[in-house]
């Protein structure tokens, strides 16, 4: 049986760097740019598109937001829903890659656990040599432990394809970081960090230790004392009934014997 998530998901970056043909193409499969009705984004558009990972459907919401910085604000309470964010910038113009900067700020101000995720655009247009001054910012996407993907929305293909099923595995894995198989100490509520203490296969979404959780070390150790506690009280009741009894084993009941 497979699941199903929703996952919202964020395209921003300078004004006229393909933003929208990208997310057309990955939708509709159609290039944006021959529609002679096709102008720039103004405020927030929104797309819609299932990706299959394995067994889990991922609903993916694409919120296309607006290049032009005076409409960075308006785009504000998607970037606080937004769980990853595309950030695109146009290859044939390097000067676009230092301006995804300041959107990279915006959305980290509103939505600090965004995961980023840097697109380049309109590869079509640049030769092999134009490719290879783009090195700088492959590393430096390295060094920042953000994922760089170059794509086409001309040609399409399996660069976008790949781009957006890496999305969606982004996406499966924050929702399974929120479920709620971590456990708690007892007599407290939320979710518990990971300590020296907890026995192997608890942050898999598989592991027995989710389905069947074990008490931890010191809730063990109490437990214990709590049961040892209680037997010794049974055990005193216990031998103070039998010596009850003993004491009246030959003994003649009250008031049956003159």
């Amino acid at each position: 049986m497979s699941k199903r998530i929703n996952a919202k998901v964020i395209v921003a970056g300078p004004a006229a760097t393909g933003k929208t043909c990208l997310i057309e193409r990955f939708v509709n499969n159609v290039f944006a740019a021959d529609d002679a009705t096709h102008g720039p984004t103004l405020g927030c558009d929104c797309l819609q598109k299932a990706v299959f990972v394995e067994n889990t459907e991922v609903h993916l919401f694409l919120y296309d937001t607006a290049g032009q910085e005076r409409f960075a604000d308006m785009a504000a309470s998607y970037y606080r829903v937004g769980e990853v964010c595309l950030l695109c910038f146009d290859m044939s113009d390097v000067s676009t890659f230092d301006r995804t900067q300041f959107w990279k700020k915006k959305v980290s101000d509103h939505n600090p656990k965004c995961l980023f995720i840097l697109v380049g655009t309109k590869e079509d247009l640049l030769s092999e040599e134009q490719k290879s001054s783009l090195d700088p910012i492959s590393r430096w996407a390295e060094e920042e432990g953000i994922p760089y993907f170059p794509t086409s929305a001309l040609k399409g293909g399996e660069h976008i394809r790949f781009l957006f099923h890496v999305v969606a595995e982004k996406c499966i894995r924050l929702h399974l970081s929120t479920q709620p198989w971590r456990r708690t100490p007892l007599g407290t509520s939320g979710p518990r960090n990971k300590t020296p203490d907890d026995p192997p296969g608890l942050d898999s979404p598989c592991g027995l230790d989710s389905l069947y959780p074990q008490p931890h070390r010191w809730e063990t150790s109490r437990l214990v004392k709590g049961n040892t506690s209680r037997l010794k009280r049974e055990k005193q009741l216990s031998d103070s009934a039998g010596l009850k009894l003993q004491s009246s084993i030959g003994q003649p009941k009250a008031g049956c014997c003159p």
